[in-house]
């Protein structure tokens, strides 16, 4: 009897670890094969879902698939989210697609429409103008925003010529004249240059109507706007300052009035005037107006103003600048979003010297919880960049034993692919109890060996 029963014992034994074995071989199933069959095979609402990670993560892996469904699918719903996929990968297999619906828009859904609008606007499909302005010339009002959001981008000179028509209309409404010049500003085609000057120095004409007027006409190239730029600077709207800085940043090599007018919006009573000050200077590196910069930096009270002066000190980067990042980084003293903005300024441009500053206060967050939120900020800036000399900070993500940050490592990692740290991934991906970064796991070790 003893036997008999030791031999079931022996037999159960045997069977249980075969069903284990069995459940673990299915929890194997490639990550990358259960996205695949969601799109192939899932439910509208599955199929939608992965779709907005696939954009969120601009995850172009299942694009041919994903084509491969716009083109078998009836559902409207799970095309515009493809249609919103590519767009947001910019990727034009659709326009063929797209621009045969325009042709004949009427009888599809206006959301549809609209997005695909959207679509051929933002990768620019020229092929799709005739059809756009078709749409501004018929009588439905379903999708007349779209279209003209769609020919600023997209349009040339008969579309110009069309929307400088229309704002002759005195009758419009403000909205409508408003759009309307958004989109004429947008086309800058030369041949609108008067107009567009007209517009931007009639003290009768709405502000945005001007403004849009102003920023077209300035990005001509046309020198002589120059004076009128200079004349509206001293304007007590700060929208049209905003607007005249932007445009004299088109001439700022050209005339000695220029720089000094820019300098002078660092300090102007209204935020957006000094916002669009320290872009320009960005943008254009211009390095004398560094200490003006660091003086923002330190004392504006708007923290959207402060935060991009520390990306316009980290694009001119010089010493000075090195020094003043780095006093951020490490200032214990200082809010953890003002230090993780530094980071993220650092990284964006490239501030080789104040990479080791980054690097020692990441450890440092790493070994205190009380700096949690400060390590999750600088994780995720690293995970946005390949960075080879952060590798030892990947590690020491990955070896934590907080959920968030391991799975910010695996982020890093798949950008970074560390050769020496995929055994460490390998050994999460095999960890029951890793939970949630798992399975994170074993897709970043698909996508690295892919």
């Amino acid at each position: 009897m003893k036997k008999i029963f030791c031999s079931l014992m022996i037999l159960f034994c045997f069977l249980f670890v075969f069903a284990d074995e069995k459940s673990d071989e299915e929890k194997t199933e490639s990550e990358i094969q259960k996205r695949q069959d969601t799109i192939m095979y899932g439910m509208e609402s599955d199929v939608i879902s992965l779709l907005t990670t696939l954009t969120t993560e601009k995850d172009d892996m299942f694009s041919n698939k994903i084509f491969e469904l716009f083109n078998t699918t009836r559902n409207v719903n799970v095309k515009e989210n493809i249609i919103k996929y590519f767009t947001e990968l910019k990727d034009d297999r659709l326009k063929d697609s797209c621009v045969e619906i325009l042709m004949d828009p009427y009888e599809e859904k206006p959301s549809y429409v609209s997005m695909i609008l959207q679509y051929v606007s933002t990768l620019e499909i020229k092929e799709a103008s005739p059809y756009v302005l078709q749409i501004l010339q018929s009588d439905s009002e379903d999708f007349y925003d779209s279209a003209l959001n769609a020919v600023g981008k997209i349009g040339g000179v008969e579309e110009a010529k069309y929307l400088v028509e229309c704002l002759e209309n005195e009758d419009l409404p403000l909205a409508r004249r408003q759009a309307l010049m958004r989109a004429l500003g947008q086309l800058k085609v030369v041949e609108t240059y008067d107009d567009l000057v007209e517009i931007a120095e009639d003290e009768d004409e709405n502000t945005f109507v001007r403004v849009y007027a102003l920023e077209a006409a300035s990005s001509m190239g046309n020198e002589d706007i120059i004076p009128v730029l200079v004349d509206l600077f001293s304007h007590q709207e700060p929208r049209l300052r905003v607007a005249v800085i932007q445009g004299l940043s088109n001439f700022y090599l050209v005339s000695e009035e220029v720089v000094p007018i820019i300098l002078d919006g660092l300090k102007d009573n209204h935020a957006s005037v000094r916002l669009k000050a320290a872009e320009i200077v960005k943008e254009k590196q211009i390095e004398i107006a560094l200490p003006y910069l660091i003086y923002r930096a330190k004392n504006d009270s708007d923290k959207k103003i402060v935060y991009e002066c520390y990306n316009a000190i980290a694009k001119i980067n010089t010493q000075e600048s090195v020094e003043f990042l780095d006093s951020i980084i490490k200032n214990k003293k200082l809010n953890e979003t003002a230090r993780a903005k530094a980071v993220e300024s650092v990284l964006e441009f490239k501030v080789l010297d104040s990479y080791d500053a980054i690097i020692e206060v990441a450890l440092t967050s790493l070994k205190d919880d009380k700096l949690k939120n400060l390590r999750y900020a600088i994780g995720k800036a690293i995970a946005k960049h390949e960075l080879p000399m952060f590798e030892s900070v990947c590690l020491e993500f990955l070896n934590h034993k907080d959920v968030a940050t391991k799975g910010t490592g695996l982020d890093i990692m798949t950008k970074n692919k560390y050769s020496s740290l995929i055994p460490k991934v390998q050994e999460i991906s095999e960890d029951k109890k890793a939970g949630v970064n798992q399975s994170k796991a074993k897709l970043v070790l698909e996508k690295i060996n892919k």
